[in-house]
């Protein structure tokens, strides 16, 4: 857990930006529905974390920490990678299919995925870092940091870093998001009045990170939930997929699950998940769900082993 005040991305005094929390749910609320639509119509190829495991994971949040980048950043270059690596397998793919159409030479993919990943990383995280603030927007120079922690074995010339951030925003067709679920958040926190609360704001930064580092665990368990609660019947796979992307879904839960760790009245927090609700366009019960999974994954982290 962070122990330091972590800075905020905006002012959550309601006097000035309430006007403005219908028009930012509106947006997100319409970003959501066409990523939805693009999964349950399979027109393109992206599957939410595949390129995001553990170990990739916590290479980004130790590099962020290191070089004293905020979390919006490490989330914003968890999104970057994970879709310009889904890119570049798709890219890779179809090119050995054009040149090769009786065999793909699978091995002959990995390997050059596998060998630019390190740099493409950076390329992420240095876009990303300028997103979030152009003031501490990664240099060549931290970019190099990071690339030697990553691999020591391998030199990068200032020409390759430019290169490859530039390979990596075309592939992105030159698009990054305008928001991440730190951002839904603080939107929601605005929204239910609860942004004023001592120690509110941490804690949802604290759940956020767990919940990206426990990814596989959390939508696995909430999958097994669902397969459970509707049994005789099949889940559409790109209806789980348009969950996984769901940032106003995850920053419900990050809420109303930071209200359990500040020990909130269960009055409370039972009129706060219908705000939460009617903001979100979620269910009740599957805020409460995924919330109530969150939370016991803090509490399993936070026992120490027998």
């Amino acid at each position: 857990m962070c122990a330091t005040k972590l800075p905020r991305i905006m002012d959550l005094d309601t006097a000035y930006i309430e006007p403005l929390i219908k028009e930012w749910l509106q947006h997100v609320h319409e970003d959501n529905a066409r990523q939805e639509q693009i999964f349950v119509e399979g027109s393109e190829f992206f599957i939410p974390f595949i390129a995001v495991p553990v170990p990739v994971m916590k290479a980004i949040f130790v590099i962020t920490d290191h070089l004293g980048l905020g979390p919006n950043t490490r989330y914003l270059t968890v999104h970057l990678f994970d879709r310009f690596m889904s890119n570049q397998f798709c890219e890779l793919y179809v090119a050995e299919m054009v040149s090769n159409p009786g065999e793909v030479a699978w091995p002959q993919i990995c390997k050059i995925i596998s060998s630019e990943a390190k740099l493409r990383l950076m390329s992420c995280m240095q876009l990303a870092s300028k997103m979030d603030s152009h003031t501490k927007g990664l240099s060549i120079s931290q970019v190099v940091r990071g690339l030697r922690w990553l691999d020591d074995k391998s030199e990068y010339t200032t020409n390759s870093i430019y290169c490859s951030e530039f390979r990596v925003y075309k592939a992105l067709d030159f698009k990054i998001p305008l928001f991440t679920p730190l951002h839904c958040v603080e939107i929601l926190l605005a929204a239910t009045k609860l942004g004023q609360m001592p120690k509110i704001y941490d804690a949802c930064v604290n759940l956020l990170d767990l919940a990206y580092l426990e990814h596989e665990r959390l939508y696995s368990c909430l999958v097994f939930l669902m397969k459970q609660r509707f049994s005789e019947f099949q889940i559409d796979p790109g209806y789980i997929m348009a969950l996984e992307s769901n940032v106003l879904y995850l920053a419900a839960a990050v809420v109303l699950c930071a209200t359990f760790i500040l020990a909130v009245e269960h009055s409370e927090t039972e009129r706060l998940v219908q705000m939460l609700s009617n903001q979100v366009g979620i269910r009740v019960t599957n805020i409460w769900e995924m919330a109530n999974l969150l939370f016991t994954i803090a509490l399993q982290e936070d026992t120490p082993e027998q």
